[in-house]
């Protein structure tokens, strides 16, 4: 699972879920000299001599390709960045292969679509050693496909239907896991062919460690969701775990893999129930219960965990599920939340008349507060990296912000496409704009996290 501290803010209901699709971006015919959207760098100081200033920064002549038009499926599933390579699986059915760092175009694989048009998910680890991706597709409500590529020209090594549309996919060396909504497979990542499969409703959290998989679904007529483990090897169950009047998302950490399951109020009861348990052994290490409606766990790390409702955020040790420290919130409201190494940094809604935000930095480790910022346009994304938050605001007019982690500082901030998503690679920023018919959407943009500035043909 890709970070969890690099996603939209969180709404009522399971953030964390990887059932839960995220908006894809639209479609914009491209070519030669695109308009792309008003684009004006503004600095928190003025820019030295000899800087581009406001000035679209370029590429040397014939090596850039953005903006490159392209419409990810789910921008946390369907854009992978691997290497010097991006795979962008397109709603259109169509896998992409680009450079990285000038958006040029590789390959273009366009699976077979009877009946309509494919949506495709690319494996989160989508590189084997034989330099194949493997894609998972949709057609429609009742087909799949799963298809490995060569990375190299994106030319077919093997396909095999799905019973369903593939919702999850993922590799361990030469065992290639897929889920639809009705069962669990596994197969030989070098020639397809099929080593177990089993019967499991909704199956689609999938964690690998230890020769074993991990995945949680719907069992038995009441449709109770548990979580259970079966060898890769032959698909023997090892272990289980019921969880009544739940639903249950698997999050994998270095240690335990937490089971973050959100109790269903009809049911007669609310709050949510965290544990952490042992893979090779399904033993319970660890269980928390928040009783308080509305609670959810907001981020993951490898060490801590963030747990926030209307009154509090919390961060809990993943190893052990005690509480690190507690951060009271002066007001009703859910904040969004995203792990930034040291800091953990909170977007709260100021209720006053005036409409204020605020953004606060909290020491990851004590919880104590850092910085405090205030601003009128609201979070909705932030993803974080060398020492830097880079977040997009809404108000009258859709920004992205660079944030210094250390101060809370404004380093720069650049108008984007509405609704846009953002990816922070090795050298890039990437800002996915969906087509809402405004200049720039339907298309994958590129800026330099430095100062701003998009990169461009």
């Amino acid at each position: 699972m890709a970070d969890a501290s690099q996603g939209s803010r969180g709404s009522a209901g399971r953030s964390l879920s990887r059932r839960a699709l995220l908006a894809g971006c639209g479609a914009l015919a491209g070519g030669a000299g695109l308009l792309v959207w008003k684009h004006t760098v503004e600095r928190a100081s003025p820019a030295a001599p000899g800087t581009p200033g406001a000035t679209p920064a370029t590429s040397p002549a014939g090596t850039a390709a953005w903006p490159v038009t392209a419409r990810p499926y789910q921008v946390n599933k369907s854009l992978t960045l691997s290497g010097d390579r991006m795979y962008v699986a397109d709603e259109a059915g169509d896998v992409l292969a680009l450079d990285a760092a000038t958006g040029r175009r590789h390959w273009t694989f366009t699976p077979r679509r009877p009946g309509g048009a494919s949506d495709v998910l690319v494996t989160e680890a989508p590189v084997d050693g034989k330099g194949s991706i493997f894609v998972g597709s949709h057609r429609g409500r009742t087909a799949g496909e799963v298809v490995a590529l060569s990375a190299a020209d994106g030319r077919p090594r093997w396909s095999r239907p799905a019973p369903g549309p593939v919702l999850g996919i993922a590799l361990d060396g030469t065992a290639l896991v897929y889920a639809t909504d009705t069962s669990l497979h596994v197969l030989d990542a070098l020639t397809g062919g099929e080593r177990w499969t089993l019967p499991l409703y909704a199956s689609n959290d999938l964690v690998l460690r230890d020769g074993l998989v991990v995945t949680a679904y719907r069992h038995g007529p009441e449709r109770r969701d548990r979580i259970s483990a079966h060898r890769l090897l032959d698909g023997g169950e090892v272990w289980s775990h019921d969880f009544p009047r739940a639903t249950v998302d698997l999050l994998p950490t270095p240690g335990p893999m937490i089971a973050s399951a959100s109790l269903n109020p009809l049911s007669g009861v609310r709050g949510l129930r965290l544990s952490g348990h042992s893979v090779p052994d399904g033993r319970t290490v660890w269980s928390r219960a928040f009783d308080r409606a509305g609670t959810r766990l907001e981020s993951l790390t490898a060490t801590h965990a963030i747990v926030t409702n209307d009154r509090n955020v919390q961060a809990l040790r993943t190893g052990t599920g005690e509480t690190m420290w507690t951060f009271r919130q002066p007001r009703d409201c859910y904040p969004g939340v995203w792990n930034a190494g040291d800091v953990v940094v909170l977007a709260i809604t100021v209720a006053d008349r005036k409409g204020y935000y605020e953004m606060v930095g909290l020491d990851a480790g004590s919880g104590g507060e850092r910085w405090r910022t205030r601003r009128r346009e609201d979070t909705q994304e932030a993803v974080t990296g060398e020492g830097r938050a880079y977040v997009t605001l809404t108000g009258n007019r859709d920004r992205v912000v660079a944030l210094d982690l250390d101060t809370g500082a404004t380093l720069w901030r650049t108008g984007v496409p509405s609704g846009s998503s953002l990816v922070l690679g090795r050298h890039l920023l990437y800002v996915c704009a969906p087509d809402v018919g405004e200049p720039g959407g339907g298309a994958i943009h590129a800026l330099d996290p430095a100062g701003g500035e998009q990169v461009r043909r």
